[in-house]
């Protein structure tokens, strides 16, 4: 692949977070985005490096083929200032919150959204039980430490990571199940440090959101 491409599928997933770092940090890039069918033959063709078989993968401006979600987030981010490593409150935050991003992406929610089935009344109280339980940490930090982002008073790979996920899961003008959203968006209603900070981001992120491709997840 070209340097500066970023492959994945034709969602937001895993490579929101790094579509709009990129995007913030007005770095060009092109923007890969394939279907879930083109994905086997992409891969029986053995023409791009996929370290693992996996995808995300971004080819850097160096050359290199990079793969893991936080792997190419903290590659990324050391290029663009939003990944610093001088500060050790601020690198453990950082971790911190993208460790427990991870907590909520692996409950693997995300089927519910590209399943064609309806969720039942168990379905959304268990996604909305543990998107709260990840709220709750985050709320916790927040205004324990008195944050204006995740990792600071500002922004980070920490937020575009873990906002990624809010973004696709719960504020999603084109979900694909919005008993699922409502539910999970008056949840959060009563946390109001981090609701505030998911209106801050929204803010911050406009111009990408208002952008990106309409994917239902």
């Amino acid at each position: 692949m070209d340097p500066k491409t970023l492959l994945y599928f034709q969602i937001h997933g895993k490579a929101e977070a790094m579509r709009s770092l990129l995007k913030y940090t007005n770095q060009e890039f092109t923007d890969k985005a394939i279907t879930f069918d083109e994905w086997p033959v992409i891969k029986e063709a053995g023409e791009i490096p996929l370290p693992g078989g996996q995808i995300p993968v971004f080819t850097s401006p160096e050359g290199q083929t990079l793969n893991q979600q936080g792997a190419i987030m903290r590659a990324i981010g050391r290029k663009t200032g939003h990944y610093p490593q001088d500060n050790d409150q601020e690198s453990f935050l950082i971790d911190w919150s993208m460790d427990t991003y991870q907590d909520l992406w692996s409950t693997r929610h995300y089927l519910k959204f590209m399943s064609d089935a309806e969720p039942t009344e168990e379905d959304i109280a268990k996604f909305v039980a543990d998107v709260e339980k990840n709220v709750k940490q985050f709320e916790e930090k927040l205004t324990k430490l008195q944050l204006t982002y995740l990792a600071g008073q500002r922004l980070t790979i920490a937020d575009f990571t873990v906002f990624s996920l809010y973004s696709s899961w719960v504020y999603n003008d084109h979900t694909s199940k919005p008993t699922l959203t409502a539910a999970a968006k008056t949840m959060i209603e009563n946390y109001p440090a981090f609701k505030a900070w998911i209106d801050r981001m929204t803010t911050d992120l406009a111009d990408h959101l208002a952008t990106r491709g309409q994917y239902t997840i």
